[in-house]
């Protein structure tokens, strides 16, 4: 299980059920649920606008996520192993993923095409 502040209203908790739930820090009440990887979410971070948020899992596929209404943008199977690393360029909606595969790619998060792929 993994556990982040995403800012000082919200937190981010990643259980082994696949899913993500957002809760709010004073009260402890969710404020999303997340659900559609097929296996545990490895890793996942959040835009530097607080709009979008982004997992990857051992089910090989990365996610964009809405955080207005926790709706799944896009779905994308992004490499051949585990996806371990996700992360945001600041500023940007540009990210980055590296996997268990030895891959590092990189891609635009608004039209979602992959922009680089490192061995």
């Amino acid at each position: 299980m993994q556990c982040s502040y995403l800012n000082k209203e919200k937190y981010i908790v990643c259980t082994q059920d696949a899913n993500l739930n957002i809760y709010y820090s004073d009260t402890h009440r969710q404020y999303l649920k997340l659900y559609g990887h097929k296996l545990p979410v490895l890793c996942y971070d959040v835009a530097s606008d607080e709009t979008l948020l982004l997992t990857g899992s051992v089910d090989k596929d990365i996610k964009l996520w809405g955080m207005d209404f926790g709706n799944c943008i896009k779905s994308i199977f992004a490499h051949s192993e585990a996806v371990t690393a996700v992360r945001f360029v600041p500023n940007t909606h540009y990210f980055f993923t590296g996997s268990k595969d030895g891959h590092i790619k990189y891609w635009d998060g608004d039209t979602h095409q992959l922009i680089l792929d490192l061995e």
